[in-house]
């Protein structure tokens, strides 16, 4: 009776930590589902802060892609996607890369290079990059589709000195400078930089007044493995304009999508605090007209209110008034409004704004100027016949 007991309470122990096992298994599993969801919920954003330099690339038309084979030197070769998408191998004839990650395309090789090759190991990599072309929409100067530039690539020579012992040919192949330099690759290396959020700002001539860099949303293709589609999601660059913090100052893919957010009222401060970067052009063209002592087009650097203009124009003439001013947005908006001159007045307030390309400032006459000129015009006559006179006597 007694073994009995005893075995019964082994069982019994036995389950318990079996079942404990299981509760603690689905609780754990619970967890990470639900953390996985909280990190997908911005892909872009979650994966770019993790690993920058691990950002999924995807394949498109205009790259040049290298094959290495392990061993297998006469079957590595350099490819180019053509404009259909695909990459044309001897062995494997044409092969669609459009839209694929390295890694997929890694995997998609392997299985079909085991069909002659037993046990392949296959390394890819992209050995000239494809120009990235993105649509910039929203609050800036210049909305469109625009190419963004800062892509370089490495130019090889046909033959490079290996070591001291020996040459060899070489492949189309990208390394380190420092490796390029001492094994005598190159007759020329280039750093590769990709464009930036930061760079698609400027090239589309800057932030406007009413520009919200803390909501700009990005729509990016997502990898065929993971689903397709787009992926998407909102960046702030404030903390760039104001601190230099570039954690946000995301790399930006061919066909990315950008939509820069539009705030109700002029961030006057914002343009003061980006006049002091670069991501605005440094000077741009305002007009100038009335009663200026230089009228017409002026240059003015970023960043420059009424004032400075005014007097970037050698200032007022006499008996000069108030101030017409005039602007134009994008959206097809206007700004009209008159208002005193008041030279001593703040960069940013109403009566002195941080200028925009593009804006017009009319200085009018004042009354005395309006009388003076009437004087005048109906003096003017009257002289003239009694100088006329005078010359005949």
């Amino acid at each position: 009776m007694y073994l009995v007991t005893r075995k019964n309470i082994n069982k019994f122990i036995k389950i318990s930590i079996i079942l404990l096992t299981l509760s603690i298994n689905s609780a754990y599993s619970l967890d990470n589902e639900e953390n996985n969801s909280k990190t997908n919920s911005n892909p872009i954003k979650n994966h770019y802060s993790s690993n920058k330099n691990k950002t999924p690339y995807i394949i498109g038309s205009g790259d040049t892609i290298r094959i290495e084979l392990e061993h297998l030197p006469e079957l590595s070769t350099n490819v180019s996607v053509g404009p259909d998408g695909y990459i044309y191998i001897p062995e494997l004839k044409n092969t669609y890369v459009e839209g694929l990650t390295l890694e997929e395309l890694e995997n998609d090789l392997l299985k079909r290079y085991s069909v002659f090759v037993r046990y392949p190991k296959i390394s890819i990599r992209i050995i000239a990059y494809r120009p990235v072309k993105t649509f910039i929409a929203g609050e800036v100067k210049r909305p469109g589709l625009y190419t963004l530039s800062g892509i370089n690539q490495a130019i090889p020579n046909e033959v490079g000195t290996l070591s001291t012992k020996g040459t060899g040919k070489l492949d189309n192949i990208l390394m380190p400078a420092e490796e390029a330099a001492s094994l005598q690759l190159y007759k020329k290396y280039q750093t590769i930089n990709f464009p930036t959020l930061f760079d698609a700002i400027r090239i589309s001539q800057g932030i406007t007044p009413f520009t919200d860099l803390s909501n700009i949303q990005i729509k990016r293709k997502n990898p065929i493995t993971n689903g397709g589609g787009y992926i998407k999601t909102t960046i702030n660059l404030m903390p760039l304009i104001l601190e230099g913090d570039q954690s946000q100052n995301i790399r930006i893919f061919d066909g990315d999508i950008i939509k820069i957010g539009k705030s109700e009222k002029s961030l006057n401060k914002q343009i003061l605090e980006a006049s002091v970067i670069n991501i605005n052009p440094d000077s741009f063209n305002v007009f100038i007209s009335g009663q200026a002592e230089k009228s017409g087009r002026i240059a003015i650097r970023n960043g420059r209110s009424l004032n400075e203009a005014i007097a970037a124009s050698g200032g007022k003439k006499i008996f000069s008034g108030d101030i017409s001013f005039i602007r134009f947005y994008s959206n097809g908006e206007i700004d009209k409004r008159k208002f005193n001159h008041m030279p001593t007045a703040k960069p940013g307030s109403p009566n002195n704004p941080i200028l925009i390309s593009g804006d017009i400032i009319h200085i009018n006459r004042s009354p005395v100027g309006y009388l003076t000129e009437s004087v005048s015009t109906i003096t003017r006559p009257v002289v003239g016949i009694y100088s006329l006179l005078n010359l005949f006597d």
